[in-house]
């Protein structure tokens, strides 16, 4: 059992549910054992003692552990609140102070802006280090980049010296410096980052001969290259509502503009477009039915594509894998039926592609078997001229650059080739999986080309360096600190979690995470807003605090702001108070 001093960490708690011993006789059998004449008679005196015991032993001992560490919390605050109150340049809140004392194996605090947290941080350790719970060299506070660490490293100084102990010192630094820290520790060597892997020009300059040595030495991968820049690059939306348009007319009106320069009615058709651009076969876009079809309740029937080669018709319907239009599409099924009588009444060939083809990819094996049956010869060519009204393909520097943020977030959030491969497969049914799927084959051979280049020169990448100080921790290497405090934690990638449970693994370690869920400004970088929203499942148990005190803020604006923010059903839900609690000097605000 832990001091008066100290909080009863989860780790105790089921250090002493592991150590409770099993009775052979339930609860009940032994209250009516001890209510036996003879056992009463043996107790005597000891019979009020004994039934107190069994009282105790089948109590809610979470509740009292609970109940335990309130009152923990309550006499901390008043014995400590000369530190509380001198700590910082401005005395504690409550809020913050409580969340100094909570002293569990797992304890995050979601913070709202201008709250203190970092304040609350400092405190945090200057406390640990009085109350002896950690020693001030097994502290270290780790920050998103150089200049926070810096600031945390002289906040942290500041209020040593404030508290009359100049000469202690308290490690701050970034996720990356501590990993590659770690690895020189557990290796003996400290590996190097190679300059391509530093600067991004390089990096994509090293990207791009990665590229040019798979195309030479794989027409797999070439032509995979160059179908997606050419047909694949764009994504379709779930909703054929969200149209993603790539220009606009003369009115302001957003327009699908093929390869070839047409303008087309849908993202679908544009794909399917540029695929026939792209392997050389000609055809016409919508051009106008070889026969009359206009009655009272038709007008003059345009087929989407016409192969004049073949006196050929194509129709791409908007059907999903059960043959249903999408809900806002009123009696397209109609349309449908209609289109194939009249080919069937006309003698007119027609071959259809539907929407649910296009996404899984089967609407281009399929094409490309009905165009080859009939004598056309698929001429691939990423080389063919573009005319003056076509869309611009994407650019090889501009994939190479979708291709390097992809590699930094594959590697901080330690995903695999089938990790990626399982996502694409749990997408909605009406995801574009193809397009998916081939920019993953795309991906993981420059990945591995990519770390290969890295193992050559006995080096590794930003990514490596938590990655690999997370394993070395992970096979028993071990932490060098007793306290870890992870700042701005709604920036943590999966990496940088996966470093912090590992730092924490060993018994007796503390993880103190504190950041603010809707100040998650990061995903571009690699950030997972998901390992703070789900704290309690990553490290498998933990204590969720808040500070809503905000001291940034008038109360108009956290008002406003929170509303907003709360629409998100992932956020945390936060009561945000202003210490300014007045409502004036928000222009038009009147809730």
């Amino acid at each position: 059992m832990p001091s008066a001093y100290r909080w009863l960490t989860y780790e105790n708690q089921q250090a002493l549910l592991g150590s409770k011993p099993s009775l052979e006789l339930s609860v009940a059998a032994l209250k009516e054992l001890l209510d036996t004449p003879e056992v009463r008679a043996h107790l005597n005196d000891g019979y009020a003692q004994a039934e107190l015991d069994i009282e105790r032993w089948t109590s809610d001992w979470a509740s009292t552990w609970e109940e335990r560490n309130e009152l923990h919390t309550k006499r901390e605050l008043r014995n400590c609140r000369q530190i509380f109150d001198k700590v910082e340049s401005k005395p504690l809140t409550d809020e913050q102070a409580e969340a100094v004392v909570c002293f569990d194996n797992r304890v995050q605090v979601v913070a709202s802006a201008g709250s203190g947290k970092t304040s609350t941080m400092i405190a945090k350790a200057i406390y640990a280090m009085h109350r002896e719970i950690v020693s001030p060299k097994s502290i270290v506070m780790l920050a998103y980049n150089k200049d926070a660490a810096a600031e945390l490293q002289a906040r942290a100084k500041a209020s040593l010296e404030r508290l009359g102990k100049p000469n202690i010192e308290i490690a701050a630094m970034t996720f990356h410096s501590l990993g590659l820290k770690i690895i020189g520790s557990a290796t003996g060597s400290t590996p190097h980052v190679p300059a391509w892997a530093r600067k991004e020009s390089l990096a994509l300059a090293r990207l791009a001969e990665i590229v040019d040595d798979l195309k030479d030495k794989s027409p797999a991968f070439r032509t995979r290259w160059d179908i997606f820049r050419l047909v694949f690059g764009r994504r379709l939306p779930l909703s054929r509502n969200d149209k993603l348009f790539d220009t606009t007319n003369s009115d302001g009106e957003g327009k699908l503009v093929t390869l070839k320069g047409e303008e087309v009615a849908s993202q679908e058709e544009c794909i399917i477009a540029n695929w026939l651009f792209y392997n050389g076969v000609e055809y016409q876009y919508e051009r106008e039915y070889e026969h009359p079809t206009a009655t009272a309740e038709h007008r003059q029937y345009f087929p989407d594509f016409f192969y004049p080669g073949l006196n050929l018709y194509h129709e791409h319907f908007a059907l999903d894998a059960e043959g249903q239009p999408p809900e806002q599409f009123k009696k397209y099924l109609e349309g449908v039926a209609w289109k194939r009588q009249i080919h069937k009444q006309k003698g007119t060939h027609l071959i259809e592609t539907l929407s649910h083809q296009v996404r899984s990819g089967e609407a281009f094996t399929h094409l490309a078997k009905e165009l080859t049956d009939r004598g056309i010869k698929l001429d691939p060519n990423p080389d063919r001229p573009i005319p003056f009204n076509g869309l611009e393909p994407i650019k090889h520097a501009d994939l190479l650059g979708l291709i390097r943020t992809f590699i930094n977030h594959f590697k901080s959030n330690c995903y695999t080739e089938q990790d990626l491969k399982a996502r694409v497969a749990e997408m909605d049914s009406g995801a574009f999986k193809y397009r998916f799927n081939m920019f993953v084959d795309l991906l993981i051979p420059v990945v591995k080309k990519w770390d290969k280049a890295l193992a050559e020169e006995n080096g590794i990448d930003f990514e490596d360096m938590i990655n690999k100080a997370a394993g070395y921790l992970e096979a028993g290497h071990r932490s060098p600190y007793d306290l870890v405090m992870a700042d701005e934690y709604q920036d943590a990638s999966r990496a940088r979690a996966r470093l912090c449970k590992a730092l924490v693994r060993q018994p007796n370690r503390f993880l103190f995470a504190v950041g603010d869920d809707w100040q998650s400004i990061n995903r571009f970088a690699g950030a997972d807003v998901s390992v703070m929203t789900g704290f309690k499942p990553w490290y498998g148990h933990g204590q969720v605090l808040r500070l809503e005190k905000t001291f940034r803020c008038p109360q108009a604006i956290c008002d406003v702001s929170s509303r907003f923010v709360s629409k998100n059903p992932a956020q945390f839900k936060k009561s945000v108070n202003s210490v300014t609690a007045h409502r004036a000097g928000l222009p038009g605000y009147t809730g």
